[in-house]
């Protein structure tokens, strides 16, 4: 038969065991409730990485697009600067300062001047946006977009 100390031995090794078992059950519940927040997290964080390479596929874009353009006028550039002769003068430039007070006319006539350095040498002409469509395009576009 079994004796009183065998019963009282099994009996405390069972409420070890059933303490045990709520205390592995409370660390399951707190694992499944973290890894369900992982997983959450996981899901944003993918989310987030989506649409950082998205905006970086735009941005990449526009800076394309930007270089594009800055070409197409960095070509036009060149072309007026060739179709310029090197070392041309503006006539205007060697006149003496003009009073304060300008006519009308003298002031209509500085706004056509071409624009020339300090030696009076022409730094640009404006382009012939008939000769050349892509100059068209740059010129009626006021700021450049690159996104």
């Amino acid at each position: 038969m079994l004796s009183l100390e065998q019963v009282r031995a099994l009996e405390e090794r069972v409420e070890r065991a059933i303490a045990a078992i709520d205390r592995l059950s409370g660390e399951n519940a707190a694992l499944r409730g973290e890894l369900e927040a992982s997983r959450s997290r996981e899901g944003e964080l993918e989310r987030t990485i989506e649409e950082f390479r998205r905006d970086q596929e735009r941005i990449e874009a526009g800076i394309v697009s930007a270089l594009r353009k800055l070409d197409v006028l960095e070509d036009a550039a060149l072309r007026t600067r060739e179709a310029v002769p090197a070392g041309t003068v503006n006539a205007g430039a060697a006149a003496p300062a003009a009073p304060a007070t300008l006519s009308s006319e003298a002031e209509a006539q500085s706004a056509e001047a071409v624009p020339a350095d300090a030696r009076g040498v022409v730094l640009d002409a404006a382009p012939d946006a008939a000769a050349d469509p892509a100059v068209d395009v740059v010129a009626s576009s006021a700021e450049l977009d690159i996104f």
